[in-house]
């Protein structure tokens, strides 16, 4: 296909280009070609123009960019039932024609799901995929779970869902997951491939018809080396997912994947790090930003973390003044998942009796963070969770100071915060704290002017 026979329609984040036989579908959709419902809404009109016009013999998937697809757009929650990327997966896979995918970058999580539905994939030499969402707490969507074991076999596929790594493009090749890595533009190399396959007549391949990489007994072993080595919740679901690709027929595996997925996210964990996830990428550039691949705050941050620890270090001298063990104090930040406590303890142990501790700990944190917001400094509850996140150690499992707060009951809390405030005023509860509690703490309130 040449440049010129080209153009045909654009939609949010897609374009749509048919000539010579081949339509070509483009994610447009920058930084990253995150995949949002809208977009892949876009990408599904697209498939159904292609294949509705009998003039079109193959299809190609390609990208703008850097990245082919950093996945989906954590922004949208899911609504239940399949989502728009399962939609789309299954017509990619579903179509009557060959489907190419040329990946010109990174491919991670949906982003990897949807070029696993094409029926070939070719890879630019610098071009990845990857399965990140354990770090999450979720499990894939677009059936990832069901395809990768049929394409590679399932010690193959959990290495690579479990662990979450990125697979470059030659172990890609060597493991049969892409199917060439071509030195030019690798566009051009899949519409080049799309024409071959039609002139010698080569149909579809579509993933679920492959049985060969579904060796019952390595299948079964894999998964169960996954369950020895897996203690989180979400990890044994893409187990038990993988497994379900052996042993259920294809459809009931994608169901199964659907409802796995949809039981994990609504886990707290996973709701507390897509929280944190999207509070780190939303905060203000003035306060946080991406340096070495991982957020950072800057000094205008650091100066706002500092205030949070501030009053961490004050309400927990007001403990130990109450005459609660240095030590024990420590243990219960430690226990919930900081490096460390405020007297420099390095260790946990504090068991229940550090609950009660760390809720007052917390209070404190919840309530300086009203104390910014009402004075202007961020106007985000998630901004406070992640300056607590990246700035104290504060568990990212928590969902930050207001992520952690939002599971309690706001009417106790705050009762308990007019108590405490007798023993020290950093549990002092500021006005807006009253109105954010009234929402659940979930609700970015921003300061009345």
């Amino acid at each position: 296909m040449t440049e010129r026979s080209g153009h045909d329609s654009a939609m949010p984040g897609v374009e749509l280009r048919r000539g010579e036989g081949i339509a070509l579908i483009v994610l447009r959709a920058p930084p990253v070609n995150a995949l949002c419902r809208r977009t892949l809404g876009a990408v599904l009109a697209c498939l159904d123009a292609a294949l509705g016009d009998r003039s079109v013999r193959a299809v190609v998937l390609a990208a703008d960019g850097r990245h082919f697809s950093a996945g989906a757009d954590l922004r949208e929650e899911g609504t239940g039932g399949p989502t728009a990327a399962d939609a789309v997966a299954d017509r990619l896979e579903s179509a009557d024609r060959p489907v190419i995918a040329a990946l010109q970058g990174p491919a991670l999580g949906t982003g990897a799901g949807l070029a696993l539905a094409a029926h070939w994939r070719l890879a630019a030499p610098g071009a990845s995929l990857a399965w990140p969402d354990l770090a999450l707490r979720r499990v894939p969507e677009a059936g990832a779970t069901q395809r990768l074991p049929r394409l590679i076999g399932a010690a193959a596929a959990l290495d690579l869902l479990l662990g979450g790594q990125a697979l470059a493009a030659p172990e890609a090749l060597r493991l049969g997951l892409v199917d060439g890595i071509p030195t030019g533009c690798v566009r051009r190399a899949a519409c080049d491939l799309a024409r071959t396959l039609v002139a010698r007549g080569l149909g579809p391949r579509p993933a679920h018809l492959r049985r060969d990489r579904l060796d019952p007994a390595a299948h079964l072993a894999a998964v169960a080396g996954a369950r020895r080595h897996v203690a989180d919740p979400a990890g044994l679901a893409i187990a038990d997912c993988v497994e379900a690709a052996l042993l259920l027929p294809w459809r009931q595996g994608l169901d199964y994947e659907r409802a796995r997925r949809e039981e994990m996210a609504a886990r707290p964990e996973a709701q507390a790090l897509r929280r944190i996830f999207l509070a780190e990428r939303q905060a203000p550039p003035a306060l946080v930003v991406r340096a070495g691949g991982v957020r950072r705050l800057t000094p205008a941050g650091e100066a706002l973390a500092d205030r949070l620890a501030t009053a961490l270090g004050q309400a927990a001298g007001a403990l130990a003044r109450l005459g609660h063990p240095r030590s024990r104090i420590d243990a219960a930040l430690v226990d919930w998942g900081m490096p460390s406590g405020p007297f420099g303890g390095e260790t946990g142990g504090a068991g229940p009796a550090g609950l009660p501790l760390r809720r007052r700990l917390l209070a404190a944190l919840v309530a300086e963070g009203a104390r910014l917001l009402a004075e202007g400094a961020v106007d985000d509850p998630a901004t406070v969770d992640a300056l607590a996140v990246i700035g104290l150690g504060v568990p990212a499992l928590s969902g930050g100071p207001f992520g952690a707060a939002a599971l309690e009951r706001p009417d106790i809390l705050l009762r308990d915060m007019e108590a405490w405030a007798a023993d020290d005023p950093v549990w002092s509860a500021p006005p807006l704290l009253r109105e954010m509690a009234a929402s659940g703490f979930g609700a970015g309130l921003r300061p009345a002017a």
